[in-house]
């Protein structure tokens, strides 16, 4: 059986929202589900990764988006419609993270 060693980035790629997944990662923790390969993750990539995914996935932009909507729609700039479905993508968007 082959053993493949991961490291942060591969947990990071894992793990990102399902928008930016790096399919290779996924690849590679299916064929070790189904037994094709060992993985191995050492335990100090979970420390270091979680700290990663905070800063690069974090919805960081999403109250600035939600401040132009309010001035947007008080301004007439955007239909009533159209704020709100931006506010529901925008709470996925946030849920996901």
């Amino acid at each position: 059986m082959r053993h493949v060693f991961v490291e942060t980035n591969w947990v990071v790629d894992y793990c990102a929202p399902a928008h930016q997944r790096a399919l290779a990662a996924v690849s590679l923790l299916e064929a070790a589900n189904s037994g094709k390969i060992n993985l191995h993750l050492p335990a100090p990539c979970l420390t270091e990764a979680r700290s990663a995914i905070r800063i690069k996935f974090q919805p960081k932009e999403a109250n600035r988006l939600r401040e132009f909507l309010k001035w947007a729609k008080a301004n007439r700039h955007l239909e009533a419609k159209v704020v709100e479905d931006t506010r529901l993508v925008l709470d996925q968007f946030e849920q996901l993270g």
